[in-house]
């Protein structure tokens, strides 16, 4: 409704221009220049298309219509004016800006993640795999997950989120796990209810519960807009099956 009302009255505008009772006395070069200042004005298609009819109806239909022959090359200019400049705004992409100064602003997470393979509620689970060999048996395993977000290390402690998406089983050693991981993590409640932020990268250990690694956040949605930063992850669990437990802390740099 604003953007009607805008455009409505740039329309106006134009049309009080070309029609004042000093363009009806001006000259049919003068009221093309009067229209085409106004109608460059707008970066909108529809007002070029205006400024056409309304430059056409004043001089073919106004006093200047005994002019014929000369009216007819200054409103064929017009038309190739209007031509030349529509491309423009056809384009797939808009005007390029220097951005304004941005408050960054940095927010601290702290949760635990479960990623549960066995058992009938299983929250990660292979969907493809090569032929394995009993030295590298997961080698290759590519698994998805939908793995819960707790407040505490107990699955049965209050629920924050889940973390949605894949990971790549690059281990080739039995003693090492490696894997590129890839997931969204999203909030359901508190603060950050509706937001979630990415991570992307690559995860090594040489047994489970060992010591703290690092991965890269690389995006967000919601409060986490155009996020970037780290995670330290520690696992805190893990049996044979690969069932774990990760204790995450996060820094997320956002505007």
């Amino acid at each position: 409704m604003i953007l009607r009302k805008i455009r409505n009255t740039r329309i106006t505008r134009i049309h009080t221009e070309i029609y004042s009772k000093k363009a009806v006395s001006s000259s049919p070069a003068q009221i093309l220049f009067k229209a085409l200042r106004c109608a460059t004005k707008s970066t909108k298609p529809t007002i070029f298309i205006f400024f056409i009819i309304k430059c056409q109806n004043q001089l073919f239909l106004g006093k200047h219509c005994e002019k014929k022959m000369e009216n007819q090359v200054i409103f064929a200019w017009a038309i190739i004016f209007c031509l030349a400049v529509a491309p423009v705004y056809g384009q797939y992409y808009s005007r390029t800006v220097r951005a304004g100064p941005r408050v960054e602003k940095i927010t601290r997470l702290h949760f635990f993640f479960h990623d549960i393979r066995s058992g009938e509620n299983a929250t990660a689970i292979p969907i493809a795999s090569p032929n394995t060999t009993q030295d590298t048996p997961t080698y290759g395993t590519l698994y998805a997950m939908d793995d819960p977000l707790t407040m505490e290390s107990e699955l049965t402690s209050t629920l924050i989120g889940n973390s949605q998406g894949l990971y790549l089983d690059l281990s080739r050693e039995r003693t090492k796990f490696t894997a590129i991981f890839y997931a969204d993590f999203a909030f359901t409640t508190g603060r950050f209810n509706g937001s979630s932020f990415s991570l992307f990268s690559r995860f090594s250990a040489e047994d489970a519960t060992s010591t703290i690694r690092e991965m890269a956040i690389v995006g967000g949605r919601g409060a986490f807009r155009m996020a970037t930063g780290f995670a330290l992850l520690r696992p805190t669990w893990s049996n044979t099956i690969g069932d774990a437990i990760v204790e995450f802390n996060f820094t997320l740099y956002h505007y």
